[in-house]
């Protein structure tokens, strides 16, 4: 017998690959997706007036100043930059306090003024050459911070779109299922607004090895008469106060990174959550968040329908300017039994 060139039945399995074209659900694209630098290429720089706090518990008064002041500071143009840095003072002793105070232009070729009690402990502004940019790769916040810390805003994987097993897709089916079995349940049984939420591991999840516990839960607010008693917020507040959340979330020994419940788990929902909700699921550090129905009125996540959801998807929560965290956001396409039961008014916040 001939023998084969290679092992049969060995190796690592072939995926069952769905076509992007079959999928049954759609990922809305952020707008600066397409705009990313490269890791290695010059740094973009911008120059901004800084200033000397020789008296370092003091800081917060100058920073509640600027904020009191953001139009005079120009405070958005420099969201991307952390206001604070401590650098090697000339004569190498204690470190030095610097503050960014507002950017440094033609156009604004004078530094601000501060007021007297503050510039006591302020030195005269001074310009210095910082990013224009935030970074958005563990490079580029290296690299960054040399010159002044920047936020680090980690972009989703854009060069190449995920590839979905059978399995993925099923388990996303399922995810999508959950939800809307839920809400119906809620609206035949307890007379609730069709709003469910259902959350569970990510499929190829970041969440710890023991977690394994997923949550469901409804929007309430006809029941209790309370108007931020929506589906999200609830089942957010279902997850802080299980036990099984807080053995599983991750520790780091930082009360308020503990408090980020939901790093590595995928949120299904029937609707668009509203800006409210897309809050609280960005504080919770949501990986994906998967809905049905797009809310065009009410919805944070930028919901128009396939045809015109990339003009809106720039007025999502995740996607605006000096949010520090961004979800990925899925919106399911497929017809599924019973659809129209979990119908809402537009003008509804879900």
């Amino acid at each position: 017998d001939s023998q084969l060139p290679f092992s049969v039945g060995k190796g690592p399995p072939v995926k069952d690959i769905v076509p992007p074209e079959q999928l049954p659900f759609e990922r809305f694209k952020f707008p600066d997706e397409d705009d990313v630098e490269p890791d290695d290429g010059p740094i973009p720089t911008m120059e901004i007036w800084a200033t000397n706090v020789s008296e370092p518990k003091k800081i917060g008064l100058l920073l509640e100043h600027i904020r009191l002041n953001s139009d005079a500071y120009q405070t958005e143009t420099l969201d991307h930059l952390k206001r604070i840095r401590r650098v090697t003072g000339s004569d190498e002793s204690e470190p030095l306090t610097q503050l960014a105070l507002a950017p440094h232009s033609e156009s604004s070729p004078v530094p601000p003024s501060l007021p007297p009690d503050l510039s006591n402990f302020a030195s005269s502004p001074f310009v210095v050459t910082v990013p224009s940019t935030h970074a958005v790769s563990q490079t580029q916040l290296a690299r960054k911070t040399v010159l002044w810390p920047v936020c680090y805003y980690p972009m989703l994987e854009t060069k190449k779109e995920k590839e979905w097993t059978k399995q993925e897709v099923e388990w996303m089916r399922e995810g999508v299922k959950r939800a809307t079995d839920v809400a119906r349940e809620a609206k035949k049984e307890l007379g609730e607004l069709p709003i469910a939420a259902y959350v569970t591991s990510t499929f190829d999840s970041e969440a710890p090895a023991s977690a394994n516990s997923s949550w469901t839960d409804y929007d309430t607010r006809n029941s209790t008469y309370h108007p931020l008693r929506h589906a999200c917020m609830n089942i957010i507040r279902k997850i802080a106060s299980s036990d099984s959340a807080l053995s599983t979330s991750p520790s780091t020994g930082n009360a308020q990174q503990q408090s980020y419940l939901l790093t590595g788990y995928t949120l299904f929902i029937t609707h668009e959550p509203c800006i409210m909700c897309c809050m609280a699921l960005l504080h919770s550090r949501v990986k994906d968040v998967v809905y049905i129905k797009p809310m065009p009125k009410t919805g944070g996540l930028g919901g128009r329908g396939p045809d015109e959801h990339q003009a809106l998807v720039e007025d999502s929560v995740p996607g605006l300017k000096g949010v520090n965290h961004r979800f990925s956001i899925w919106r399911w396409t497929e017809d599924l039994d019973g659809n129209t039961e979990i119908d809402l008014d537009q003008a509804v916040d879900a």
